[in-house]
């Protein structure tokens, strides 16, 4: 059974590595030239890379893997780009593997607690839930480790880490981070149920004894030795401690009670030292490169709102990947963050409301909190709690985040497809429909992954995808600004004025440049006897149209009635200069005119 899951799993990293290939024609772009192009220390392996990789903040980051590994290909290709965008293919293709292999452990061990959980309450509740939906034949695990493959794999959340050279320690950090993983996958199956043999370990850890022992917990030294790894690639991979818990919690069942959570902590002390000398080491790095951003410019608060925010942005994504954002210009932080406005609200609610079912529901399904724990933590380094740079977000963020939502689909993919072999009416009908609902959305992400990667053609390609997508974002806040325009001429003409500022200040808020709201605005702050506040709308309203009589006019309109005839006149004389045939502007500057000579 081994030999097909890993038929399985090479078949799934073969696809995906064919998906990806496009990526080699792709130039260097952002970054790149700082990690690659213009970098000298990675020109040759020897003691000054070494050095500068492992004693040094480069680029406000501390990633000796990272560094070394780009030296590596540098030796081979030097400057062409091609054998860079190849390794990280590579890099992906094995990542992808891994996921489906450490999805059949997963799923297999899903199984077995379904089983024991079945045993113990089936002479209490004939239909008690399992921890895991669909217990099924092999057919089941194959099924869902593939899907699960397909899903992480061919996403086009993966495209900015793959085909963005300068994004290698993301797919670095992946593979160590998946090897520790499967490392600690085949230790746990071992001492799974076991409280003995759990406080066995821990006791032992961190001992004189440890090398005695060092056969037994063997599998647990590679999982800690390659979370260094992973560790000296990214410090994302900060989080594996709490998600090794998780997986002691489920599907291990090794963590039953306080005492064992105790001694499944104490057994994980070596990954939490690592974790905080990392994260020690990063905060350091991030404030050699001034990358820090204070509280005072982002207070705690807002963080914590963005980063509620953040955790369902990533997941929309996932569920309609429409309108990616490429190479070093992420989705940018909103501004005027506050918990009521609904957006915010929403997420607030949505996570409070998500955390508590799944703890509901734990008892009888475990699958469903242990996914989403593993989905939170995993972000959490990322959604900007300690804020480094100008991002919101970024599609290379979800990259590890990602395999909770992919087992998700995976097991539900698995699920529907036991329904319908299981159909006994019209069975060729659904399957043929589910198979071809598969094929239609597998070929649906590799069009929209393939696309995206064309995006990262070069940094002109970039600019000028980035620059249609600020256009049509444009027309459409102008579209929004319109309707609150109309609105507010609508209430000006009903006399209605603290209407008609309040739609005239929606218009501006969503489209600051709108010379007509503007003019709206100036104009009913004059009926409103607030001629200071007219004459900054009329201000801007010549400031954007210059070259126009009539905003001319109505700032020197707004001077005339503010006692300003100095500059009324000169407004006026400008409205004339430009218009020469409007009786109007003539008439008001022969009145201004005529009125500073009587004040004369």
């Amino acid at each position: 059974m081994l030999k097909i899951h890993a038929v399985n799993a090479t078949l799934v990293a073969t696809i995906i590595f064919i998906v990806f290939l496009p990526a080699l024609q792709n130039e260097f772009v952002g970054d790149d030239f700082g990690y690659v192009v213009k970098n000298t220390f990675i020109r040759s392996i020897d003691l000054n890379l070494f050095t500068s990789a492992f004693l040094s903040f480069q680029f406000s980051n501390w990633h000796p893997l990272t560094w070394i590994s780009h030296a590596m290909d540098y030796a081979v290709w030097e400057l062409n780009p091609l054998g860079h965008h190849l390794t990280n293919n590579i890099l992906h293709a094995a990542n992808t593997f891994l996921v489906v292999l450490l999805m059949v452990r997963l799923v297999e061990a899903g199984k077995q607690a379904s089983l024991q959980a079945a045993t113990l309450t089936i002479s209490h509740d004939s239909s008690a839930s399992t921890d895991l939906p669909g217990a099924g034949d092999s057919r089941f695990t194959l099924i869902a480790a593939a899907t699960a493959g397909f899903f992480f794999g061919l996403h086009p959340l993966r495209v900015e880490a793959v085909a963005w050279i300068a994004e290698r320690k993301e797919l670095l950090c992946a593979l160590f981070f998946l090897l520790s993983i499967m490392m600690y996958v085949k230790y746990a199956a071992d001492t799974a149920h076991s409280a003995k043999g759990i406080g066995q370990g821990a006791r032992q850890i961190g001992t004189l004894h440890f090398a005695l022992c060092a056969v037994r917990y063997r599998p647990l030294l590679f999982s800690l030795f390659f979370f260094i790894l992973a560790l000296m690639s990214k410090p994302m991979a900060v989080s594996l401690p709490v998600v090794l818990l998780i997986l002691d919690w489920f599907p291990f069942k090794r963590i039953h009670s306080l005492k064992t959570f105790w001694n499944a902590l104490m057994e994980k002390i070596p990954f939490i030292a690592l974790s905080l000398i990392a994260s020690i080491v990063t905060i350091l790095a991030q404030k050699a490169g001034a990358s820090i951003i204070s509280l005072a410019a982002i207070p705690s608060s807002a963080r914590l709102l963005v980063g509620a925010k953040s955790l369902f942005d990533y997941l929309w994504r996932m569920v309609l990947p429409l309108n990616l954002m490429p190479a070093g210009y992420p989705y940018p932080n909103p501004r005027d963050v506050a918990i009521l406005s609904s957006e915010y609200l929403l997420s607030i609610f949505l996570l409070i409301g998500i955390t508590v079912t799944c703890a509901v529901f734990a008892k009888k399904q475990k699958l469903w909190l242990s996914v989403w724990f593993y989905y939170f933590i995993t972000l959490i380094p990322v959604i900007g709690i300690v804020k480094a740079g100008g991002m919101a977000t970024a599609d290379r963020y979800s990259y590890l985040p990602s395999l909770g939502p992919s087992l998700i689909v995976g097991l539900l993919t698995a699920g529907i497809q036991e329904r319908v072999m299981a159909m006994k009416r019209r069975s060729l009908i659904f399957k043929i429909g589910a198979v071809t609902a598969g094929i239609v959305i597998l070929i649906f992400l590799s069009l929209i992954t393939i696309k995206q990667i064309g995006l990262w053609k070069n940094d002109a390609a970039i600019m000028d995808y980035l620059n249609r997508i600020r256009q049509e974002e444009v027309m459409e806040r102008f579209q929004k600004a319109k309707g609150h325009y109309n609105l507010g001429t609508g209430f000006e003409k009903e006399g209605v004025l603290d209407k008609a500022i309040k739609e005239y200040l929606s218009a501006l808020a969503l489209y600051p440049y709108y010379p007509e709201a503007h003019f709206g605005l100036g104009n009913v702050y004059l009926k409103a006897g607030s001629t200071d506040k007219s004459i900054e709308h009329f201000q801007a309203l010549v400031a954007l149209r210059p070259d126009e009589a009539f905003s001319h006019n109505a700032l020197g309109f707004a001077y005339a009635q503010r006692g300003f005839t100095d500059r009324a006149i000169e407004h006026f004389t400008a409205a004339v200069r430009l218009e020469p045939s409007n009786p109007n502007y003539q008439e008001n500057l022969r009145r201004t005119s005529a009125m500073k000579n009587r004040l004369m």
